[in-house]
């Protein structure tokens, strides 16, 4: 349970924060090795707890209901802009002018994750095949990192290896046990563990049994390619024989298809990426020294060998952009591993092709590459929550605002968790020391298992506030026997003062993986005086103001204002199998779908029953949904059709439904009828109320027409029916009035010329009445979005939905009084009065605009007399209402529509055999030649040197050469991740 975790940290940040406060009396003589570094290791331990448990607040009790995630791509462009502008007036110049320098390598991350950050908070799915790039590149920089990094060091200790998979996991173990979440949630954090730990063994085995040779190490990556073809460009056997049997097929949070098949998805995505970094890791000396050689060149032959190079290469990207980059996602998937190389391959070269271009980089950039893993995982819960699903509110009713303030402290504690999580790195895993290294991880995961035990106890057997109490006492306590322990200590170390003897200084920090490592803590990351300790108080003052403000767990987020302006107009569009006279389009051309088939009815209308998501499925006219979480373009608001229980399911304990007004009323009480189960009577008198034959389900939902064409007769008749509960003698859920009521009028009103000042006096009058059977006290019904976002209470009582008039074929009217008096113009004026009036009448809790259902100009070939339309149409509304209605209730589980049932997928389908083929010539010709753009550097010098440049002639490998060594290391290839 992740409150046993946030227990658990608080008991160990409590215990870490008191040793350091009772420590820092005794610092004039405890400057000496052991005790000093204990103290550093106690700071850095309450920062790194308050950090966690202020994601676990944000998680399960902030103090505003989390917001939704809105689509916005106008946003999203004006934030990159604008940090773009900024970051454009911060150019600085490199201390490190060599290829994928230091700075350059930071750079380029720090963009990246700048831009998959906002598509992650924007919901920007248009753009998600260059975020798929992105995310490409990341993984090809794990493999250009770790293979620079062991072709120079032959470093393949334990050492380098735990403070790696220190790095890549230890923080995020963390926020696993805190938030209870899974592993393959932060699929970025086991992607670059496997890659990183594949690249060891290829280098280890390329170095080590290989022979130390340029040939052994290719021969080496050329096998590991042939292994790379097997596992993934295959039917998915051999993947499946690897890793199904071990990570199993059972749904969790993070893989609702399986771990197996989410696993195999996250891999073959960018399966060749990492391979292809080694191959240029082996060629840099010799990429480099053609770039420095090009450079050197006279100026006229520069411009022609870098021109025949730029010329190439831009051939091949613009060939991907037109026939790669431009399909929609899932399409893209299956190409992504073999193509995703061409972009990222041009942007190097553009990036370095000129000894100007390498001479700069921008710092607001490089900074924020920094903390690429930190950001991707605090994300989840800080920025975003809800596992990144909605949005972390602190400025309720303020979105941008919200933006500014949530960023600033999202950025600031990134930040400060690198530096925090890098200092305890160097005093569990300090180098060159790997008995120390066990040891020290012995007892900090046997403390921590310890610790975890007590706080189950305390979680089992003491409710929150006694909870609190115990885990308090027990910090206090562990702290002070620390404490006492480290006396001795104390003691000693002050006589060895006194007596004039030098003690050794302890390192707060040791370099995490020798002098090659590119984040090592520089004095001023460990001079934490100056922001540490007001950064954590910071942590903790939210801390408690969560605490003591939240009283109850995070309910179900607010409906995106996208999705409440979609259920208000119309979440779709409608199909015709019909040609329509003066158009050019044939059959079914009206309107194409934008997604396949989805496990629930998309489709409104005759063809529903045979398959849902089809064009041809529907017969004639039908209704379609355009909100599969399926598409980049949807919705995303998850609108299907409700029939039958689930229909009733919605309903909750609101089961007996009034639908009051005039004819449009009772057609879409038909509709709501036949959707609900309820039997209703044929024929009978038009003007007239209909009581149901049969009730539906076994908790017997009641839905009953009442007439009531004009908003004086709603009026007049209204104290009759919110008492009709009362009045029946079978009423088991013993309800006071009616759980709905839905209110259709507007055109009696303007055919009988009433003004719309009486109208709208009347309509009030209703309001009114309906809300005095809104008692205190009386349970609420949920909170849909306002205009602004904010959440807007629904109070209890009966819930009011308004419907608006149709729009009115003037043509058609078949009758004097109406082509008079009933026109489109008459008729918009109360359509628009309404939708303008029923917030304050109080009977817009769900508000359905059936003139915008009806709008379209092809309805006017579906209706005969002007006003009335076909079935489809009121069911289609129906549908509308009932997805209103799941949206506006907070359902119980018990309550709550039962989701489709997650099933397993097993791996394979998205591997390419032919393409895998041609990917192992590709890294053959790239290994052979040394030239990591597969010849292009090749014959550029050809062409104009008359021979062979000098950087490719004799087989050079990066530790042989005299060029400047690549500076990204493994350590910084952290990706951030992607929605699939």
């Amino acid at each position: 349970m992740s409150t046993v975790g946030a227990c658990s940290v608080a008991i160990s940040g409590v215990a870490a924060l008191c040793f350091w406060v009772a420590a820092k009396g005794h610092l004039p003589v405890a400057q000496y090795r052991g005790t000093e570094a204990a103290i550093n290791f106690c700071e850095n331990w309450a920062e790194l707890a308050g950090i966690l448990l202020f994601a676990f607040q944000c998680e399960n009790y902030p103090i505003f209901q989390h917001g939704a995630k809105e689509h916005d791509f106008d946003m999203f462009w004006f934030v990159v802009l604008a940090f773009g502008t900024v970051a454009a007036l911060n150019i600085r110049p490199t201390k490190d002018q060599s290829v994928l320098g230091r700075e350059q390598s930071e750079e380029w991350k720090g963009w990246m994750q700048f831009m998959f950050l906002l598509y992650h908070y924007y919901e920007v799915g248009e753009v998600y095949n260059a975020i798929r790039i992105m995310i490409t590149a990341y993984v090809w920089m794990t493999g250009f990192g770790n293979g620079v990094f062991f072709s120079l060091k032959q470093d393949f200790g334990w050492v380098r290896l735990l403070q790696m998979l220190w790095r890549l996991n230890f923080f995020v173990l963390m926020l696993m046990l805190v938030n209870n979440t899974s592993y393959i949630l932060y699929y970025i954090c086991p992607l670059h563990t496997f890659w990183f730990l594949m690249c060891y063994a290829a280098m280890f085995v390329g170095c080590k049994i290989g022979g130390k040779t340029p040939t052994g190490m290719r021969l080496t990556l050329l096998a590991f390619a042939v292994g790379i073809f097997l596992l993934w460009d295959t039917s998915g056997t051999v993947f499946d024989v690897a890793f199904g049997y071990i990570l199993g097929n059972k749904p969790q949070l993070g893989a609702k298809n399986g771990l197996a098949w989410e696993w195999y998805f996250r891999t073959t995505l960018d399966h060749w990426s990492a391979l292809f970094g080694m191959a240029f890791a082996l060629n840099y000396a010799r990429c480099a020294a053609w770039l420095q050689a090009a450079a050197d060149l006279p100026p006229r032959r520069m411009t022609l060998t870098l021109g025949v190079a730029t010329v190439v290469l831009l051939g091949g990207f613009t060939w991907w952009c037109r026939s790669v980059f431009v399909l929609n996602k899932m399409a893209y998937n299956n190409y992504n591993a073999y193509t995703g190389l061409i972009p990222v391959l041009g942007y190097i070269f553009i990036r370095n092709c000129h000894p100007f271009l390498r001479r700069w980089y921008v710092y607001p950039l490089y900074e924020f590459g920094k903390t690429t893993l930190e950001t991707y995982l605090l994300q989840h819960h800080i920025w975003l929550t809800s596992n990144a699903k909605t949005v972390l509110t602190i400025v309720p009713g303020m979105p941008k605002s919200n933006f500014l303030v949530c960023t600033v402290l999202f950025v600031c504690l990134s930040r400060q968790t690198f530096r925090v999580c890098m200092a305890i790195r160097g005093h569990v895993l300090p180098d060159k020391d790997v008995t120390a290294c066990f040891k020290n991880l012995g007892v900090l995961a046997s403390t921590v298992c310890g610790v975890y035990v007590v706080a189950s106890i305390y979680t089992t057997l003491f409710p929150l506030p006694i909870r609190l109490l115990f885990v308090g006492v027990t910090g206090v306590a562990i702290a002070m026997s620390a404490f006492m322990c480290l006396q001795p200590a104390l003691r000693h170390e002050n006589s060895d003062a006194e007596s004039g003897k030098e003690a050794e200084l302890e390192p707060l920090a040791a370099d995490s993986a020798g002098d090659g490592e590119a984040h090592n803590l520089t004095p001023a990351d460990r001079d934490r005086s100056s922001y540490g300790f007001p950064i954590l108080i910071l942590v903790l003052s939210f801390l408690a103001g969560f605490t003591l403000l939240a009283d109850r767990r995070q309910a179900l987020p607010a409906l995106p204002y996208r999705c409440t302006q979609a259920l208000r107009t119309s979440p779709g569009h409608w199909i015709s199998m019909h040609k329509i006279p003066g158009t050019k389009g044939g059959a079914g051309v009206v309107s194409a779908p934008r997604h396949g088939p989805r496990p629930e009815p998309t489709c409104i209308g005759p063809g529903q029953a045979r398959s849902s998501g089809q064009l041809g499925a529907c017969s004639v006219k039908s209704f379609r949904f355009d909100d599969s979480r399926d598409t980049a373009m949807g919705f995303g608001c998850d609108f299907h059709a409700y029939a039958g229980k689930t229909a009733q399911a919605l309903l909750g304990e609101r089961r007996r439904v009034a639908v009051i007004g005039d004819s449009q009323a009772r057609y879409l009480f038909r509709s709501m009828c036949d959707a609900l189960g309820v039997q209703i009577p044929e024929g009978g008198a038009k003007h007239a109320d209909i009581t149901p034959t049969t009730l539906a389900g076994s908790d017997d939902v009641d839905v009953r027409f009442f007439w009531a064409p004009t908003a004086k007769e709603v009026q007049e008749r209204l104290p009759t029916i919110l008492r009709w509960n009362q009045t029946e003698a079978h009423n088991p859920k013993g309800e006071e009035f009616p759980g709905f009521m839905v209110f259709s009028v507007g055109l009696w009103d303007t055919l009988h010329k009433k003004d719309i000042a009486t109208f709208f006096a009347e309509m009030k009058a209703v309001g009114k009445t309906v809300r005095s059977f809104r008692p205190p006290g009386a349970p609420d019904l949920g909170a849909v979005s306002g205009q602004d976002g904010a959440p807007q209470p629904v109070r209890g009582g009966p819930v009011t939905v308004l419907v608006t008039p149709p729009t009115i074929r003037n043509s058609k009217l078949n009758t004097p009084e109406k082509r008079a008096h009933m026109t489109e113009a008459h008729v918009s004026v109360f359509r628009d009065g309404m939708l303008a009036g029923a917030a304050e009448w109080g009977l817009g809790d769900i508000l359905l605009d059936f003139g915008y259902l009806t709008r379209d100009p092809e309805s006017d070939w579906d209706t005969t007399d002007g006003i009335h339309y076909p079935t489809v149409y009121y069911e289609a509304a129906t549908q509308i209402l009932f997805n209103s209605v799941k949206y506006l209730r907070r359902l119980p589980d018990s309550e709550t529509p039962p989701p489709p049932p997650l099933t397993s997928k097993p791996p394979g389908g998205m591997g390419n055999p032919g393409l895998g083929l041609v990917m192992i010539a590709v890294l053959a010709v790239t290994l052979i030649t040394g030239d990591s753009y597969v010849g292009v550097f090749h014959l550029s010098s050809y062409l104009f040197s008359g021979s062979k440049d000098k950087a490719f002639g004799q087989p050079v490998s990066p530790r042989q050469s005299k060029e400047p060594k690549a500076h990204v290391k493994s350590d910084d290839a952290k990706s951030p991740g992607v929605s699939a």
